[in-house]
């Protein structure tokens, strides 16, 4: 061969070289076209045929011990036989077959308000509510200050016999580095989230109110401190993130309507996925969006007689919540069944306080509602047993102390126990005429309800200046009463601690105690017989308006 031939030969080898690569790259981009053409496609037909996962919520909370239903005396249930665990359990136990059957996880919670109201409650010192919560299988309850009626040692009883965690994020120990209660729990369950055998992970968090050393004695929380949302709920959110929270629920007792701005940025900043609170509505608000925070409520009002439900659509790829449903459904005795297990695990649970829950200590002759905001006649009542008891001059009762109404005819220890379910001691000391209006003043603002009284009568009179008033004060013996005078003076225990803000009663001199108001309250009572029966009444002694 000459060297031209051959280097012919080469030129053809070269080109037919450069041919096959390019049809190798020709058919490796058009391998790749087609690839991503069915990626894309496989995506298009995930997104659409796709049932995207829905996360269930029971939501409990501000039922107040109340154990067995009663008739409701308010819309919207009103006249109907509502409440108690008995039917909550077949009201949930229904939703929960249900949600199985979809294979939809669900998480069963309780927003506080719980351990306290109610005869049972109280005569268990909380258990038979953890034990109905056990059989409900509650997974998460935050902890209320209410919840801390019966001290802290009493608590972490209760903490151990319960099969679900206490959790008070923002509520550590003095005297521990770790926390006294739960400061988060996490779930996890499957979920179906990208595939079937997919599990999500959900965090739940719980803020106590941060006021809650204004609102219970100070022995009930000794050693505890009740930090700031805004100081530790960020970080906490965060930890959850960090270990591989994939949704956090923030369970609160702020009001939908009254949260402050500087609350609401607390948690907008920590950025939960979840927040529950409380409304005052008689119609259920619907859920809603924040800041990117889905806010969603119970009612304030609720002592068992609703259960509200929250479905949360998630979406497959982000896992951020794309679609929401919610019911509050009313616990009405006509609609559902007792739950046998529940119903035998109460009368196990109340067959030795049954007969002193039910013993007859006396009658009224009428009915009186409790009021928060207006002369109380049961407050009347009560006041002027707190000064009988100790010959003073002038008794003290906060409202919210009062926590039932009272109805005509037989009056039980169970009944007491209700109208009056604080462990609240007589206290007696001394104050000045001074003082004693700056607790007026506080009283008439009501950021805390009115001071029902005795021994003296107190009236809310304009003042030419805006938003301002005088007080107007008569004693019952017609004496004047005088700035620099000292007097004395009656109240709770509770009060005496400077509890609801009176922080005046806390500086009282010569202080002295007595007995349980409850067991002065039930000394009085008995005196009563159903030919003379106690009359409750208003006289006057508070002109608010």
């Amino acid at each position: 061969m000459t060297n031209i031939e051959a280097e012919q030969l080469n030129k053809i080898n070269e080109a037919a070289s450069e041919t096959s690569a390019s049809e190798t790259t020709i058919n490796l981009s058009r391998i790749a076209l087609a690839t991503s053409a069915m990626i894309a496609l496989a995506v298009s037909l995930f997104v659409i045929f796709y049932k995207k996962p829905v996360l269930n919520f029971v939501i409990l909370g501000m039922g107040r011990g109340n154990v067995y239903p009663t008739k409701g005396k308010f819309e919207p249930h009103k006249g109907r036989t509502v409440g108690g665990y008995e039917t909550i359990a077949t009201m949930i136990q229904k939703r929960l077959e249900t949600y199985q059957k979809k294979k939809q996880p669900s998480f069963t919670i309780s927003l506080g308000t719980e351990l306290v109201g109610s005869a049972e409650a109280l005569m268990t010192e909380g258990e038979i509510i953890v034990e109905a919560f056990n059989t409900l299988g509650v997974e998460a309850m935050l902890l209320s200050n209410i919840d801390f009626t019966y001290g802290v040692s009493r608590l972490k009883e209760l903490k151990r016999k319960a099969k679900f965690p206490f959790i008070a994020t923002n509520v550590s120990d003095e005297n521990l580095t770790s926390p006294p209660f739960y400061s988060s729990y996490a779930v996890v369950k499957p979920s179906g989230i990208l595939f079937p055998s997919s599990s999500i992970k959900v965090a739940f968090l719980g803020i106590t109110p941060v006021d809650t050393p204004n609102l219970t004695p100070a022995e009930n929380i000794e050693g505890l401190t009740f930090h700031n949302p805004a100081n530790i709920l960020s970080e906490a959110v965060q930890k959850q993130r960090s270990n591989g929270a994939n949704l956090v629920v923030l369970m609160t007792q702020y009001s939908r309507e009254y949260i402050t701005n500087a609350e609401w940025q607390a948690i907008a900043k920590a950025a939960p996925d979840i927040c529950f609170m409380l409304d005052h509505a008689i119609e259920a608000p619907r859920p809603y969006m924040r800041d990117g925070i889905l806010v969603s409520t119970i009612s304030a009002y609720n002592r068992t007689y609703e259960t509200d439900f929250l479905a949360v659509e998630i979406e497959p790829f982000t896992g951020k919540i794309s679609n929401v449903s919610y019911e509050r459904l009313p616990n009405d005795s006509a609609i559902y069944e007792k739950n046998p297990k529940m119903t035998a695990m109460l009368a196990s649970s109340t067959v030795k306080i049954a007969s002193t829950r039910d013993e007859i200590i006396g009658y009224f002759a009428n009915s009186a509602e409790k009021a928060y905001k207006s002369e109380c006649p049961i407050g009347n009542f009560i006041t002027d047993i707190m000064r009988e008891t100790t010959s003073t001059d002038i008794a003290f009762q906060n409202s919210g102390s009062i926590r039932s109404s009272v109805n005509a005819g037989a009056f039980t220890y169970g009944d007491l126990c209700l109208l009056l379910p604080f462990d609240n001691n007589i206290v007696e000391m001394e104050l000045t005429g001074e003082q004693i209006m700056t607790l007026l003043r506080k009283s008439l603002h009501m950021k805390r309800g009115l001071l029902q009284v005795s021994g003296l009568r107190y009236k809310k009179v304009p003042s030419e200046k805006p938003h301002n008033f005088e007080i107007e004060v008569t004693l019952d013996n017609e004496t004047p009463f005088e700035l620099q005078t000292t007097y004395k003076v009656v109240t709770n225990s509770f009060l005496a601690g400077g509890g609801d803000l009176f922080q005046e009663l806390a500086e009282g001199k010569n202080i002295k105690h007595f007995g349980s108001l409850r067991e002065a309250l039930k000394k009085a009572i008995e005196t009563s017989s159903p030919e003379a029966p106690i009359t409750l009444k208003t006289e006057g002694r508070i002109f608010a308006e």
